[in-house]
């Protein structure tokens, strides 16, 4: 018999404590995060199959099924059925993600998170457990065609990534001329540059300013001038979908921080994410604001060009000269010191524009397939939860 129920009394959730600092890089039973297998415990979590789903952070709400003998770190919680006998633990899942928790967690929150306590209390519709197992079958077949689809895409657009970072590296040591007498820079990271280039750190030609570290019990959530906080700041450009804002009074002591036009900014906290870098440059469009702690900002002399500056940090040059120098486990941080004693290859003003001029077309280009191939995987992502809810929810059935 069909019937709508609550979650809760369907399936009960518990959460685990094991922490990233607690994982191994060797042993009998394997832990998991929101990306993945992370490491490895000599204790496992649950001893049958079951679901986990990401309820603090990026992902939220996203689920999965785990085999018996494997653990979830915190981020993390357990979805296991009151009474496996009448409940497919395959339907089960698609029956929590058609739920759509994700949109659900958080008012624009820094962290959002999601609570068995509350989504335990949306309903599912329950149908006689074979009729359970010929959904979840059919479902897995479809969107196991979807995810492949998905998986080849985004592996065309990692590639696209990675091109569009190795010519950047590439064109800010070498240059655009392959015929050019080389000579060694001196420094490990660039190796060779054009003959008639010269290397310098960037605290030679730059002012390098951390942020203010305004009280959060000052934020306001509405009016005001945004302020500028790590969050905000992607490879991709400012995400101020986000933001909280300062109302009060621009004294001398803030005036340092208000941002300009070109301005670069740093996260400080987690600089490399999966897009690239944290770093952009300010356009007009993200004026006024102002610069909150854990953010730095790069201010290029007129004797360079800002966009030098900034494809030299955004390069895998950058990340590998601080690669054994960030502070921090799970989440590493750089400095502004670090960052002012980076060294970068310095060619002419002219050169600088030819080359940054060369890289704003390439990067357009790539930047406009990558854009129409998540496009397309939006669109699969769409399919594969419209095929979902539909066979879920009995709106479709499975005819065989």
């Amino acid at each position: 018999m069909n019937k709508w129920i609550k979650l809760k009394y369907v399936a009960t959730s518990f959460s685990t404590a094991q922490k990233q600092s607690d994982v191994l890089e060797n042993g009998e039973y394997k832990v998991y995060g929101a990306s993945g297998l992370v490491g490895y415990l000599d204790t496992f979590g649950a001893d049958t199959p079951y679901i986990g789903i990401v309820k603090d952070g990026a992902g939220v709400g996203r689920t999965n099924i785990y085999n018996a003998y494997t653990s979830l770190l915190g981020t993390m919680a357990y979805i296991v059925p009151r009474n496996p006998d009448n409940t497919n633990l395959h339907f089960l899942q698609y029956a929590i993600s058609a739920l759509n928790l994700g949109e659900t967690a958080g008012d624009k929150a820094t962290i959002p998170h999601i609570y068995f306590s509350v989504y335990g209390n949306k309903y599912i519709l329950h149908v006689p457990v074979d009729t359970q197992k010929k959904i979840a079958t059919y479902l897995n077949q479809k969107c196991d065609k979807v995810n492949s689809l998905i998986q080849n895409v985004q592996t065309q657009i990692e590639k696209l990534k990675a091109y569009r970072q190795s010519l950047i590296t590439e064109v800010v040591t070498k240059g655009l001329d392959p015929t050019v007498p080389m000579k060694d820079s001196g420094v490990d990271w660039i190796g060779e540059i054009p003959e008639h280039w010269s290397v310098a750190a960037l605290k030679y030609f730059t002012d390098i300013l951390p942020g203010y570290a305004f009280s959060s019990n000052d934020f306001h959530a509405e009016a005001g001038i945004p302020l500028l906080r790590g969050v905000n700041v992607t490879p991709n450009g400012i995400r101020w979908d986000d933001t909280v804002y300062w109302n009060k009074e621009i004294t001398d002591k803030l005036k340092p921080f208000i941002l300009q036009l070109d301005d670069i900014v740093v996260g400080l906290d987690r600089p490399w994410i999966s897009e690239g870098t944290r770093i952009t440059r300010m356009t007009e469009k993200d004026l006024p604001s102002l610069l909150l702690q854990r953010v730095c900002r790069i201010r290029v002399k007129a004797s360079m060009d800002s966009r030098w500056v900034f494809l030299g940090i955004a390069s895998n040059a950058f990340k590998e000269s601080l690669s054994t120098e960030t502070t921090g486990i799970s989440v590493p941080h750089i400095s502004t010191k670090q960052i002012g004693d980076f060294i970068v290859a310095l060619p002419s003003m002219e050169t600088q524009k030819e080359i940054c001029d060369f890289i704003d077309k390439k990067r357009s280009q790539i930047d406009r397939l990558i854009t129409s191939k998540q496009a397309k995987i939006e669109k699969l992502e769409q399919y594969k939860r419209s095929l979902i809810y539909e066979y879920v929810t009995g709106k479709k059935e499975v005819r065989l």
